[in-house]
């Protein structure tokens, strides 16, 4: 039997969550909550300025709006519609660290090795 590659959107959704997951960790700390979420909530008032609305902006809207202690459990949690979300989260410009491109693709590497497995 041979092993071919990973689907490609099953690894980038793994990648999301993994992010996702540490900006939940960030946010345990009240004071990092608080600058995530501002951080978030600037890049989307710059998408709105732009006109560049997507189809969930509505709903981001209304989940950074959520106490940051059930914002955290959202943003980990699993299945399709939260696959989605992931892919157009603005929590994803919040941390520093995942702007770092080879902490990405370190990211990326473990996911694909994951969803190999």
């Amino acid at each position: 039997m041979s092993v071919g590659r990973p689907d490609a959107e099953a690894v980038n959704d793994r990648a999301k969550l993994v992010m996702h997951r540490a900006v939940a960790r960030a946010m345990a700390d009240p004071g990092r909550a608080g600058e995530i979420l501002a951080a978030a909530r600037l890049w989307m008032g710059r998408l709105a300025e732009e006109g560049r609305i997507h189809r969930d902006f509505e709903e981001w809207d209304r989940l950074l709006g959520l106490p940051p202690d059930r914002l955290r459990r959202e943003i980990t949690r699993r299945g399709e519609r939260w696959d989605a979300l992931r892919s157009t989260s603005p929590l994803s410009v919040s941390l520093p660290c995942l702007r770092d491109e080879a902490l990405r693709r370190r990211i990326w590497r473990k996911a694909r090795i994951g969803v190999a497995a």
